[in-house]
């Protein structure tokens, strides 16, 4: 949920994207957000942008993501 929000820097849309309801996508970015004791985005009414910790995951996320799908592919059926 982190990933596609901080891509889409809209909590509705990733939320559709990710066939998940908003509240729940929502309470998972807050979840994140206490338990490593940062905001990951700065709410501005209905706009919001990733703060530098927010940035800092993102490059993370996006760096698992890419091993996540070499993983699949090392691994797949012709394994």
């Amino acid at each position: 949920m982190f990933y596609t929000v901080a891509k889409k820097l809209n909590f509705t849309r990733a939320a559709n994207d990710l066939f998940i309801s908003q509240p729940a996508g929502t309470r998972h970015i807050q979840e994140i957000e206490s338990h490593f004791k940062v905001q990951l985005f700065e709410r501005q009414g209905s706009r919001i942008k990733l703060t530098a910790a927010g940035k800092q995951l993102q490059q993370y996320a996006g760096e698992v993501l890419v091993r996540y799908r070499q993983l699949e592919f090392d691994m797949g059926p012709s394994y």
